[in-house]
């Protein structure tokens, strides 16, 4: 798909790995994994909206398999019931970061569709 709508791919590819990280978050997965977790969506996002580049770097990368990795390894590193609100604040932040490195690329692109156009 990136091939032929650069960007657009990745961003369905993004959303997929957000998926993984309400995962993450539900088994209770630690602050820190998660930031982890996050990086690998970022570097595939954004390297991966590269046209050509992007497409070869995928098959390298592959942050889907990392970030469940990451998750079956740590799941449940936290108690189930309770979590301090640090781990909310923090857990929160890194979600809003993950969707800015998902929505980055389609903006981009709508961007340069509408610069082009005028």
């Amino acid at each position: 798909m990136g091939l032929f709508l650069p960007a657009v791919g990745d961003a369905v590819g993004g959303f997929v790995s957000l998926g993984v990280l309400f995962l993450a978050v539900q088994y209770r997965v630690p602050a820190p994994i998660i930031s982890r977790m996050v990086l690998n969506i970022g570097v595939d996002t954004a390297i991966g909206a590269i046209p050509v580049v992007g497409d070869v770097f995928d098959f390298g990368w592959k942050a889907n398999e990392r970030n469940f990795e990451l998750m079956a390894i740590h799941r449940g590193d936290l108690p189930r019931r309770s979590a301090p609100i640090t781990y909310w604040f923090s857990v929160i932040g890194l979600l809003i970061v993950g969707l800015i490195c998902v929505a980055a690329p389609i903006a981009l692109v709508v961007w340069l569709i509408l610069r082009l156009q005028s």
